[in-house]
């Protein structure tokens, strides 16, 4: 017998969205941040660390409350799912800007000098970020000299030593390798990057806050000092490494590679949960 149209057995409508939807557009969004920040931080743009967030994060909120309140399942879960991959792809791509964008866009804008003498006059080379020595070139770590200032908590030494060609009567000190809490009053100096001082003869300008350059300038004087060194007007204070191009350039490589490898594990984390989310889709009620 034919079944009474009021009894019959009603059919849950189809999904709005597919599988692919639910793990594609998250994924378009994570890959999205990743290029905005990885062009941010390569040419500059540091206004784009803000104001992503501050345009993506509150309309996701928005998208979110406003079909919760109309009771669109999918669409509040899709929204959660987009959600996610924003913030974990923000935190990721701010990180990487921070940790080394920052820093490779900083060393790119300066000029980079290579067979530099020590005793070259630093005052022609005052716009360099990247400094390659001569072979022969090395850190007189006999002439250190750490500064503390007793006045701050937390007591860093500030370290100094001169960058020479190994002349022990060379008084005139054009540049000097520097570091923080690497050394001891006048002794044991240790600021190398890697700590690797045997084959360095490279090194990278430092540019720090006006604090930090003041306490390294105290340590200059304070060698000058105590070893009977003078200087020029213009000095440069160098942060000691082995290839500072390469470092320089190592610092954009290492980032895109984490960009694009984070985004290729997202697309498989996304798909799995594309495929565990859709069936609770199809199976819930209506908020």
């Amino acid at each position: 017998s034919m079944r009474a149209p009021g009894f019959a057995k009603a059919r849950a409508p189809p999904p709005r969205h597919s599988m692919w939807e639910l793990a594609l557009l998250p994924w378009v969004f994570v890959v999205l941040i990743l290029v905005t920040y990885w062009e941010a931080g390569t040419y500059g743009f540091h206004h784009t660390y803000w104001a992503v967030p501050a345009i993506l994060l509150p309309s996701a909120a928005w998208f979110i409350r406003h079909h919760y309140t109309r009771g669109n399942n999918e669409e509040v879960i899709l929204g959660l799912l987009c959600m996610v991959g924003i913030v974990i792809s923000l935190a990721v791509a701010l990180y990487g800007c921070f940790a080394a964008l920052d820093e490779y866009r900083a060393l790119s804008q300066g000029a980079s000098y290579f067979n530099v003498l020590p005793a070259e006059a630093a005052a022609s080379k005052l716009d360099a970020s990247t400094i390659v020595f001569t072979n022969t070139t090395l850190v007189d770590v006999t002439r250190t000299y750490g500064f503390t200032d007793t006045r701050d908590k937390a007591e860093r030494t500030y370290c100094a030593a001169p960058v020479s060609d190994g002349d022990l009567y060379q008084q005139r000190i054009q540049y000097w390798a520097t570091g923080i809490d690497c050394c001891e009053a006048m002794s044991n100096f240790a600021c190398f990057r890697n700590r690797i001082q045997e084959g360095a003869h490279g090194a990278l300008v430092v540019r720090k806050d006006a604090k930090h350059m003041e306490r390294f300038h105290r340590a200059v004087q304070g060698a000058l000092g105590a070893y009977d060194l003078t200087v020029g007007d213009h000095y440069l204070l160098v942060d000691w490494i082995e290839d500072p191009i390469g470092y320089r350039d190592g610092l954009w490589r290492g980032t895109t590679t984490v960009f694009a490898v984070f985004a290729i594990s997202y697309l498989v984390i996304s798909a799995m949960i594309g495929v565990a989310v859709l069936p609770a889709i199809l199976g819930s009620p209506p908020m």
